[in-house]
């Protein structure tokens, strides 16, 4: 064990007795006739009131590295987490949100008595991705948008016009996307929609969200049905193969 350090916090809303050693920094290395064959690497840093401000945790087995790593500040927060073979991506994925994260407003919106999360201000907007191999879907949301949208609604009169104004108010303030994950590079974005349905009642007007291609071209709900899905799920048979057969991976 290597590049050990701590220090002692009698913060409170961070120690459970009087006081309590928090760690910062740690490796934990297994070799076997010299050969390393498994590492542990922790690292943290800690704001004026002992609360940290980003935590890094890698797990080294052989040709893998699994790493998970948080941030914050006063105003932005993030989440990683990653599985890599040799730094080629097996999955990882990704959180971030803009905001207010002073301690006294988190303090103060994760202690009230609010019913419903979404009436709380601190999240003014997020970004969430998963990366499986070079394949990822990203969703990026202006939750501040979404919450000033009442007014848009103020000269609906019909069904059918609030449900075009909902779709209108999704399409500025949330996108998703599927991506190459080496170069970043989009090959469909997510466009909300009206429409009107049908069932054994009559029709009803809805919206949905559809992804659309580079050549015009859409992914709907209707890839859902018995014969897609079905293909789909062949796809998805045919990754796993490919797992096992590049990385001697055996989902359980």
């Amino acid at each position: 064990m290597t590049n050990f350090e701590s220090f002692t916090t009698d913060n409170p809303d961070v120690a459970q007795n009087i006081s309590e050693d928090l760690l910062k920094s740690v490796e934990v290395t297994l070799t076997v006739d010299e050969q390393q064959k498994m590492k542990f690497i922790f690292n943290a840093t800690y704001d004026e009131n002992d609360i940290p401000l980003s935590v890094t945790e890698s797990y080294l087995i052989g040709k893998f590295e699994i790493t998970t790593s948080v941030e914050r500040s006063t105003s932005e927060i993030s989440f990683d987490q990653s599985f890599t073979s040799d730094d080629a991506n097996i999955i990882s994925s990704h959180f971030d949100s803009d905001g207010t994260f002073n301690y006294e407003t988190f303090n103060e919106n994760f202690n009230s008595e609010e019913e419903f999360p979404g009436s709380q201000t601190i999240v003014d907007a997020s970004n969430v991705w998963v990366a499986v191999g070079n394949l990822k879907l990203q969703g990026v949301a202006n939750w501040e948008g979404l919450r000033n949208a009442e007014g848009e609604f103020e000269d609906v009169e019909t069904e059918q016009d609030f449900y075009e104004e909902m779709a209108n108010v999704m399409n500025e303030n949330v996108d998703m996307y599927v991506k190459y994950n080496d170069t970043n590079e989009i090959i469909a974005a997510s466009e909300f929609y009206a429409l009107e349905r049908t069932d054994d009642y009559g029709s009803y007007w809805d919206f949905s969200m559809r992804m659309k291609f580079a050549d015009g071209s859409y992914m709907d709900e209707s890839f859902f049905t018995e014969d897609n899905f079905a293909e789909f799920v062949q796809e998805a048979e045919d990754f796993i193969t490919t797992m096992e057969t590049n990385y001697g991976l055996t989902p359980q």
